[in-house]
């Protein structure tokens, strides 16, 4: 994974322009102070000082040094500004989906509190749609964004709108970080969760376990790795032709009986199953049993959210989403952008294992 922490150590330096703690014309730190201060290495402190030069935030003079320039007096104003339109856009993929009403409540319970209001827009996980409601929003009287980026597994194509958004407007992203953008985000740790799942069927004697994946969205690759990461941990191969991958088109058929050769090929010799999202598994665990699978007898599932539909899903070995404080923490955070555009409001929420019934211990 690429390096990004001189975005971070960039926005420090701002940080310490912002609070007073430099001045314009001051010299930099030197390289080796800056070093030890963050922690880093002196290439990422290089880094982070071409970009901050780039923007404008720091100007070389030859035989000299580097200096801190006078253009934090725009974000001063910017600070001072911000958050007086009590308007925020927040921008998400699915709002019908089932995870959705409980973030956005937790949203817009923060944002009521404190006097402001929405715009909800839906980019229905579309790119060409997110470009759409950016623009629209980039030209719009908004103090501030939420966004849940599109397609957040696949490379960003919108680039030229999200640095729009970052030069103008305090911005936290939701389930996802985007490679060569500052944005803070708020999220559920998709790593650390799947590896809790594949943990306890391991744990239950399973060793052939098989995972279903979304491809095109930033969680799917992240629990990908968690689940390959566990499997090693434990010495076990990461099999390909147990990994079911599927994209946002495949979901409402994926397991009809167009689709059944592909999906129980990548059973076959499997005791189990991690499944990328609760609704999923939901799906997943009828079309199993149509095929001579008991579960969990046949095949242990779990899945991940902890969202109750009805008597499958309540059966159903999973990991917690935050729903609700995961949208209070993204409101949170967004206001205090307003006070200290360069806050560190990045958050991620621990994943909380519930073992329920879907998981048979063999032996």
């Amino acid at each position: 994974m690429a390096n990004y922490k001189y975005l971070k150590i960039a926005s420090q330096l701002k940080g310490d322009m912002l609070l007073g703690n430099a001045a314009a014309g001051q010299r930099i730190p030197t390289e080796l102070e800056l070093v030890k201060r963050f922690g880093v290495g002196r290439n990422t402190i290089r880094q982070a000082v071409e970009l901050l030069v780039g923007e404008g935030f720091l100007y070389k003079v030859q035989g000299s040094g580097t200096f801190f320039s006078d253009k934090i007096a725009e974000y001063k104003q910017k600070k001072s500004t911000a958050g007086r339109n009590k308007c925020i856009g927040v921008v998400l993929n699915q709002v019908n989906s089932y995870l959705f009403p409980n973030i956005l409540a937790g949203i817009s319970d923060y944002l009521f509190e404190h006097d402001y209001h929405m715009i909800i827009r839906m980019t229905l996980n579309q790119i060409a749609r997110e470009r759409h409601i950016l623009s629209e929003l980039l030209d719009s009287e908004v103090a501030g964004l939420i966004v849940e980026p599109a397609r957040s597994g696949l490379p960003l194509v919108n680039t030229e709108h999200y640095g729009r958004i970052e030069r103008q407007y305090p911005c936290v992203l939701l389930h996802a970080s985007l490679p060569g953008f500052g944005f803070p985000t708020i999220d559920n740790d998709n790593e650390d969760g799947a590896a809790l799942l594949v943990r306890h069927l391991i744990y239950n004697g399973h060793s052939a376990i098989a995972a279903i994946c979304k491809a095109d969205e930033s969680c799917g690759i992240r629990r990908f790795r968690g689940y390959a990461a566990e499997l090693q941990r434990h010495d076990l191969k990461v099999n390909e032709n147990r990994v079911l991958w599927f994209v946002e088109e495949d979901y409402e058929d994926l397991f009809t009986d167009a689709h059944a050769g592909r999906v129980l090929s990548r059973l076959k010799d499997c005791s189990a199953v991690v499944c990328f999202n609760d609704d999923i598994a939901r799906r997943f665990m009828p079309f199993a049993e149509r095929h001579g699978l008991r579960i969990p007898d046949d095949l242990s599932v779990v899945g991940f959210d902890n969202v109750n539909w009805d008597h499958a899903a309540n059966r159903l070995t999973t990991v917690e989403h935050p729903k609700e404080a995961l949208g209070r923490a993204a409101a949170e955070a967004l206001l205090t952008l307003f006070s200290n555009p360069f806050a560190n409001v990045s958050r991620l929420f621990p994943p909380r294992f519930i073992e329920r019934d879907t998981v048979r211990r063999l032996g």
